[in-house]
């Protein structure tokens, strides 16, 4: 929702000036489909944001900043941070993780963001603590459990994977 960014970018102390340079480019940006040889007719979006648009990665930063700074508020026991367009949460209870499901989903309503499940993973300390953290939907679908994951290109592991991909590191 561009309402909301240009809102909280103004909120954080952003130049007037360059909220408006941003709002005049993004909405006169026309986009075309393209498959193949056949151009489609010219449309304008109502949110998004390009790939590729440096301002756009700075919005995504502020508005994920504000959903970290708020899951901290609500749970002072977890730890939550993000980079660019991806988030990071570690809780110590299903209550305090069932809280943040609800709390991200409510976040996404009024940010105009979607928290996709599939692009998720839980990992839990024990199986049995990620099978029940797994029972929480997230917009509608299940969270898949997992053993690993990789962010900013090291792994974070609950069964020793980490040593054995740790040389695979993207640097």
């Amino acid at each position: 929702n561009w309402s909301v960014a240009w809102g909280l970018l103004k909120r954080m102390g952003f130049p007037l000036k360059a909220i408006r340079a941003h709002q005049r480019l993004i909405m006169k940006l026309g986009r075309r489909i393209r498959l193949g040889k056949w151009i489609g007719p010219r449309w304008y979006a109502k949110n998004g944001y390009p790939q590729g648009c440096s301002i756009s990665i700075v919005i995504m930063d502020c508005i994920l900043i504000t959903w970290a700074n708020r899951m901290q508020r609500l749970i002072p026991s977890g730890t939550f941070c993000n980079f660019l367009d991806d988030t990071v949460a570690a809780v110590h209870s299903l209550e305090d993780h069932a809280l943040m499901i609800r709390e991200t989903e409510v976040f996404d309503k009024v940010s105009g963001s979607r928290t996709l499940p599939k692009k998720s993973g839980i990992l839990g300390t024990t199986r049995q603590l990620a099978r029940k953290a797994a029972r929480y939907k997230l917009n509608g679908s299940f969270i898949p459990v997992v053993s690993w994951a990789r962010l900013l290109g090291d792994v974070i592991s609950t069964n020793g994977v980490s040593k054995q991909l740790s040389n695979q590191r993207i640097h």
